[in-house]
């Protein structure tokens, strides 16, 4: 696995550091979450997505503090979830086909 975070901050993504509340720190966790879902999924596995908030969220809270980072993780709430569903879901179906990857 490359650690692209500095200090094994994993609260910032794993393969785009999302250290900003903005659009750009958007997309960065979009593109990390998708990657860490499917690796999940490819692997066997749930993600931990599910039970934990977004790296956008974090972003936002490290930023505004505990209401804004709530607030702006419910604005994007579903889709969030809807996206985590099909890249788990995606990256099962090809570790049912394929296998591990490990």
């Amino acid at each position: 696995m490359k650690n692209n975070v500095q200090n094994n901050d994993y609260s910032m993504g794993e393969f785009a550091t999302v250290d900003q509340c903005s659009l750009r720190g958007h997309l960065r966790c979009v593109y990390t979450t998708g990657k860490e879902v499917y690796r999940d999924g490819r692997n066997g596995r749930k993600t931990i997505h599910w039970w934990t908030m977004s790296y956008i969220g974090r972003a936002c809270t490290r930023k505004w503090g505990k209401r804004a980072g709530i607030f702006y993780e419910a604005l994007f709430v579903v889709p969030h979830y809807i996206g985590i569903f099909f890249g788990n879901l995606l990256g099962y179906c090809m570790f049912l086909l394929l296998g591990s990857k490990k």
